[in-house]
């Protein structure tokens, strides 16, 4: 009996992962008033996670949200400058200064809630507007 890679590979030669495997990943944006997906994009499995994401096209009003490790400035700024609000943890060694700080009920679990500005030359140079990191540890 063939392992389940090779009849995918068959049928789907683009799978191609390497000589052992081959793999598909699919990128979905829920609809969240019905958590019914409302699109998907579809891409080789050697495309990272964050290059998927940035082929997907959200509509204004949506709020993205994606692990630390897509910290990429310029697509911070793009999504709010489209008037996407976005949501992710903040990297432990990120460089930045508190704007604001607001009031939080600490026996919800969450810490802290600020505006925070980033102050790495990175985040200068890509303009990135301030944001509200999420500091729930």
């Amino acid at each position: 009996m063939l392992p389940c890679w090779v009849s995918l590979l068959k049928v789907f030669p683009q799978a191609c992962y390497n000589r052992m495997k081959g793999a598909f990943k699919i990128h979905v944006g829920l609809d969240h008033d019905g958590l019914i997906p409302a699109f998907v994009t579809v891409t080789h499995g050697k495309v990272g996670d964050q290059t998927g994401a940035k082929m997907l096209s959200f509509p204004k009003g949506s709020v993205v949200v994606f692990d630390r490790g897509y910290m990429d400035y310029s697509w911070h700024k793009e999504l709010t400058d489209k008037g996407i609000s976005w949501v992710t943890r903040i990297r432990t060694k990120a460089k930045y200064r508190v704007l604001e700080r607001n009031d939080v009920e600490k026996k919800t679990g969450v810490t802290s809630d600020q505006i925070i500005e980033y102050t790495s030359d990175r985040s200068r140079k890509n303009s990135l507007h301030p944001v509200r990191p999420g500091q729930n540890h």
